[in-house]
């Protein structure tokens, strides 16, 4: 029978970072954790104006004796949140969760994430060695070059750097300064804020929640023109320092199991996937509670982007819909 647990304290060291209390109560003040004895997933709320929508923010964790399949786990917990959560809507799980089974009832799509096991290499040599022949050349140049990877200790510096990011590439719904601040004061110790800076500019940066289970770059920015390999070296020195801190794997944070040519998710992909992680393959999904509010939710996203002059192409779901009716 699911329930929700009231005491983190029993699941604090079986939990990723995203399924801490630090990190849950940094995105909303109503979030939990929904389980019986064999599975826990986490949870958060997240209220926009009249909308309510429900987010996972991690894959379920065993906690016992379980089978090999958490599908009608899933099943168990949707229904939980049907009679007891009042929520318009289940959104797309957050972008490091790549499910092995969905909902029943469910739209969802295929979804995976380059994963790196840290313990794959015992020193820099060897963790060259796995990464991509082509971002070895770029970071020993950048290295060459004078590029620095330091602390970024300017939360204002790091959100101007991902918001001119986001903006460029016409996307808006990025992280707001006050959210950067509320995981750096939660997280504290499990947080990395970094930069790669070349003859004093700013060229890249990087956010980096993590604990002993797994870091993931949870966000980034750069400039318009970043010099050659300072991004590909401030990955490779984030990857070296959790390694030394005991975490057992880096995740990139989601990727595009059908990626179209020429497209940005391709060159994006193609960086994360040359560090010599493993494209982890599974799912994704959403489900639709309350269809007009759902319809409202949409029409005011799209509503916001047109007056920013920005196309909104939906989420990850309308998206695959889409890319299916092109390609027949």
């Amino acid at each position: 029978m699911i329930r929700r647990f009231l005491n983190y304290g029993e699941l604090e060291k079986r939990l990723p970072v995203f399924g801490t209390e630090a990190f849950l109560r940094s995105r909303s003040s109503d979030y939990g954790w929904l389980g019986n004895d064999e599975y826990v997933v986490p949870y958060i709320v997240d209220r926009k104006l009249i909308f309510k929508r429900l987010i996972f923010t991690s894959e379920p964790v065993q906690l016992g004796r379980a089978n090999n399949s958490y599908g009608p786990f899933l099943d168990e917990v949707i229904k939980y949140i049907k009679d007891s959560i009042q929520v318009d809507f289940i959104a797309k799980p957050q972008s490091n969760v790549v499910l092995m089974s969905y909902p029943e009832n469910s739209e969802h799509a295929e979804w995976g994430s380059y994963r790196l096991e840290l313990d794959s290499f015992r020193n820099d040599d060897e963790l060259m060695e796995i990464i991509h022949q082509k971002h070895r050349n770029v970071i020993r140049k950048a290295v060459k070059d004078g590029v620095e990877v330091k602390e970024a200790t300017s939360i204002e510096e790091v959100y101007c750097c991902i918001r001119e990011t986001f903006e460029r590439q016409r996307e808006l719904l990025y992280p707001s300064d006050k959210y950067l601040r509320d995981i750096k004061n939660n997280l504290q110790g499990q947080l990395l804020l970094y930069k790669a800076e070349w003859q004093g500019q700013l060229q890249g940066v990087a956010v980096v929640p993590y604990n002993h289970m797994g870091g993931y770059y949870y966000f980034g920015g750069s400039c318009a023109r970043p010099h050659p390999g300072s991004l590909n070296l401030l990955q490779y020195q984030i990857i070296k320092l959790l390694k030394e801190r005991g975490v057992r794997l880096y995740d990139f944070m989601g990727a595009r199991i059908h990626v179209e040519e020429n497209s940005k998710f391709e060159g994006i992909q193609r960086f994360k996937s040359r560090f010599g992680g493993k494209l982890v393959q599974g799912h994704t999904f959403r489900m639709i509670l309350k269809p007009v509010k759902h319809l409202l939710f949409d029409a005011a996203v799209r509503a916001y982007y047109k007056l920013n002059r920005a196309d909104y192409q939906g989420d990850l779901m309308d998206q695959e819909k889409s890319r299916k009716l092109r390609v027949g």
